[in-house]
Order: structure tokens, then C-alpha cells, then sequence
């Protein structure tokens, strides 16, 4: 078999090549991404939670974590199963009051998103808002403000449906 490969080396090589280039174009992003058409680890009514976006949720609840334990938490903790599935719960459940808020056309205006944007603590100097440290922290985010605030305007929203959620259930006990 071998002595007819070397026999014929134009046509190996060009059977080479239609193998290899499809490979190379297609193939190589599903084995880069764990898996063939897509990488998510959840769909919530046709919405996909992506690993990219589940990696990011989880970095964000083990800073969170560090700040609040000041930095005096287990490593194993964060790699656990419960860990992850916590995260990903979340993320759904943030997805379903997102799509319920957009099927109930809730509306976040641009002027509210500036207004909470002004107040957040984390954007201030001096008690006053700083536009250099705004951007400066959106940037080691890996953010620009246009992301930032369209995430905020979701995040609104979805408080919006939470908020009218609690505001609706009864206040007394039962006996």
C-alpha cells in the first residue's frame, strides 16, 4: 500500500488536501470549542447561555467571593460541582426574568441607566462621578461602555420583575 502511495504522490496529496482543508476551516472550531455546533451550556426559551458567558459569571462570583472572604476562601470550593451548578443556576434564572421582562416590554430608559451609572459608588472620586475611572475599570473588565450599559439595562429590567414579583406577595402569615 505504501509503495503505491509513494507511486502516485500527486494524487496522495491531493487526496491529502480535500481531507485536510474542510478540517481545517470547519472541524477546527468545534474541537477548539469542546463541541460541534456552538458552545453553550444552556438554552432558556431559545436564549443560549454560552460557555464564554457561563466562564465569565463564574470568574465574577469568585471575585466576588475573594473581596467578601478577603481572599480567605478554599480553591477546591471554587472548582467543585455545587460551585458551578450554583453559578449556572443563576444564570438561568437572570435569563428567565430577562426574557419575561422582554415579553412584558419593560422598558429601562437611557436617562435611568445614566442616572444609576452617576451613583454607583465604584465610578466616584471624591464623592462625584469621574469619567476617567469609569472607563478605566470598564476596560480592565474587558468592557466598553456601550456593553456596560446595555448589561445594566438588562439587569434593571430583570430587577423590575423581581421587585414587582416580591411587592406582590402576601405580607401575612398563615394559622
Amino acid at each position: 500500500m505504501f509503495e503505491a502511495v509513494r507511486k502516485n504522490k500527486r494524487i496522495s496529496q491531493v487526496i491529502l488536501a480535500i481531507i485536510i482543508v474542510p478540517f481545517a476551516f470547519f472541524g477546527m472550531d468545534a474541537y477548539f470549542s469542546g463541541s460541534p455546533g456552538g458552545a453553550e451550556v444552556a438554552a432558556v426559551g431559545g436564549s443560549k447561555i454560552s460557555v464564554i458567558e457561563f466562564d465569565q459569571a463564574l470568574r465574577d462570583q469568585q471575585d466576588r467571593l475573594r473581596e467578601m472572604t478577603g481572599g480567605q476562601i478554599d480553591r477546591a470550593q471554587f472548582e467543585s460541582e455545587e460551585f458551578r451548578r450554583a453559578v449556572l443556576e443563576s444564570l438561568i434564572n437572570q435569563r428567565v426574568l430577562l426574557l419575561h421582562a422582554l415579553d412584558s416590554r419593560m422598558v429601562v430608559s437611557e436617562q435611568h441607566v445614566q442616572e444609576v451609572i452617576v451613583s454607583l459608588p465604584a465610578f466616584q472620586e471624591d464623592g462625584r462621578f469621574s469619567m476617567d475611572r469609569y472607563e478605566r475599570l470598564l476596560r480592565a473588565q474587558g468592557m466598553s461602555p456601550a456593553m456596560f450599559e446595555r448589561q445594566l439595562a438588562q439587569d434593571l429590567r430583570t430587577q423590575q420583575i423581581a421587585q414587582a414579583v416580591g411587592e406582590s406577595a402576601f405580607g401575612g402569615s398563615v394559622t
